[in-house]
């Protein structure tokens, strides 16, 4: 799910790169994030875990959406590339007890 985060956030970010769209606004919704673009093109949910979702809420309190290129953004994007790689971190560490 963390993966589909990212790659998501990235597809548009090139997307305002590459002047398709001019902005886009991530939405925290009940079970989910709204990546939606500047304009009347539709958006992209994703569902998220519950334990994702708490954090997303606890972090980002009284704060419904955050917008590319603002501070809290930055944050979001932050937020997710750790968690990213503490994802990754605890897969790892489950290989390497697995192959001892």
């Amino acid at each position: 799910m963390i993966n589909e985060i990212i790659n998501v956030l990235q597809d548009y970010e090139q997307r305002v790169s590459d002047r398709k769209i001019t902005t886009f606004t991530v939405c925290f919704r009940a079970h989910s994030i709204e990546v939606i673009p500047a304009g009347s093109e539709k958006g992209h949910e994703i569902h998220l875990l519950q334990k994702l979702q708490d954090t997303l809420l606890i972090f980002f309190y009284d704060n419904n959406s955050v917008t590319y290129g603002s501070t809290d953004y930055s944050t979001f994007r932050s937020l997710m590339n750790a968690h990213a790689s503490l994802e990754r971190m605890a897969l790892q560490a489950g290989k390497n007890h697995n192959e001892q």
